[in-house]
């Protein structure tokens, strides 16, 4: 396989670690405040629900034109530009809701992050294939390591920054500031991954469904999608309801909001630092377990929160715990699966699938009147479900999806 000069995998090297930065600081303008915008506009528990869940519908279906897409392009690079732009469009788009009608407002948010989606379902899979052309295979891991401390620097700045000036600044304007100067620092990421470079590919043609049919009919396949449709419906069941219970329960504002994500992403980036070596000591499904079981933990302190300032534990507990199990997902998932990227782009549209059903789950049941402290006792019972299936599955080949079986072509 031939390679692109040293010279131009430095620059490729240095471009997407600066893309994943800049984007960090975009990010945490929709990753940590829509959901609270949403609420300040008057949306209801399943709205706030149908925020976290329909973009990921789209994400999934989206997935599925990715090989298409790339068909029309040279490189992966060049496909990636349209994609990787219209993945922005949602922080204008959160601009302009202030000035529709009251009733209007919070459908606008939901639509604003639906629209990127979209884009971002065909960019995902070509990125993957994009960042492994980019550079030499032996700097992936250094390049991963550098645009991961990278997002976590970006997100935990502008997470703090914009959690300050929406408590100073009076409501709609200090949103609208916000989310013209996320425009601003998406379209500085989106500039430096235009710079990144790679080799002109061909892509392989395959029949999708016999592949698709070859996937499914893979034991560790299905395996590695009954843990990770367990374990995203446990943790996302009642992701949307968490702000809402914050503000409810313990009137909290945008600056302790932001708070509350810094102590997420703290312990994240400090549990990230010790996975390699829980791996190698208990191995990826056992800490998928773990991590299930400290989510289980932290919605339960989040329910029984005597005070808002007890929920930093919770918020720091759950974001060592989720990011230890996404880590050994992926790990659980490289060691039982193939590299094809057809079972990638599967393993991908899973994920979107389970993340969409699982937030109409908590935003169901607090629409319908249940307490939000029994919804989070509700999403804790799911965590600890999804530790128990991983543990059966890691344990004892517990596996009762059935293979799907691709009708083949007659002669």
């Amino acid at each position: 396989m031939a390679h692109l000069a040293p010279g131009i995998q430095r620059k490729n090297f240095y471009h997407l670690v600066q893309n994943t930065l800049w984007m960090g600081l975009a990010s945490a303008a929709t990753a940590r405040f829509a959901s609270v915008y949403a609420i300040r506009v008057g949306a209801t528990p399943l709205e706030l629900g149908l925020l976290a869940s329909m973009p990921a519908i789209f994400t999934m279906i989206a997935a599925t034109w990715s090989g298409r897409w790339i068909s029309r392009y040279k490189t992966t690079a060049d496909a990636m530009r349209w994609p990787s732009f219209g993945l922005r469009l949602g922080f204008p788009l959160l601009f302009i809701a202030p000035f529709l009608p009251t009733d209007w407002q919070p459908i606008w948010v939901i639509f604003s992050l639906i629209v990127p989606a979209i884009p971002a379902g065909i960019q995902n899979v070509i990125f993957i294939i994009m960042l492994r052309e980019a550079v030499n295979p032996k700097f992936l891991t250094p390049l991963f390591s550098r645009r991961q401390m990278a997002w976590n620097i970006g997100i935990a700045i502008s997470t703090l920054t914009f959690g300050l000036w929406l408590e100073r600044i009076a409501f709609p304007l200090n949103y609208q500031i916000m989310y013209f100067v996320a425009t601003g620092l998406a379209v500085v990421a989106w500039r430096h991954l235009n710079n990144v470079k790679t080799l002109p590919t061909t892509p392989a043609v395959n029949d999708a469904a016999q592949t698709a049919g070859r996937v499914w009919q893979s034991t560790g396949f299905r395996t590695v999608a009954l843990v990770a449709v367990a374990i995203h419906i446990g943790w996302f069941a009642i992701a949307p309801i968490v702000p809402l219970w914050l503000v409810r329960e313990f009137e909290a504002g945008e600056a302790f909001i932001a708070l509350y994500g810094i102590a997420e992403l703290i312990s994240a980036s400090l549990i990230a630092l010790f996975t390699s070596r829980i791996v190698t000591r208990i191995g990826n499904g056992n800490m998928i377990v773990g991590g299930m079981v400290g989510t289980t933990i932290s919605a339960c302190i989040l329910a029984f929160a005597p005070a808002a300032e007890v929920t930093l534990l919770a918020a720091a507990l759950g974001g060592a715990s989720w990011t230890a199990s996404a880590v050994g997902l992926f790990g659980f998932f490289s060691e039982r699966t193939t590299s094809e990227a057809r079972t990638t782009t599967i393993y991908t549209q899973i994920i979107a699938l389970a993340t969409f059903f699982g937030p109409l789950i908590g935003s169901g049941l607090a629409n319908n009147g249940v307490h939000l402290g029994l919804v989070l006792l509700g999403g804790a019972l799911l965590r600890l479900i999804a530790a128990a299936v991983t543990w059966a599955c890691v344990h004892y080949n517990f596996t009762p999806l059935p293979a799907l079986q691709v009708a083949r072509p007659r002669n």
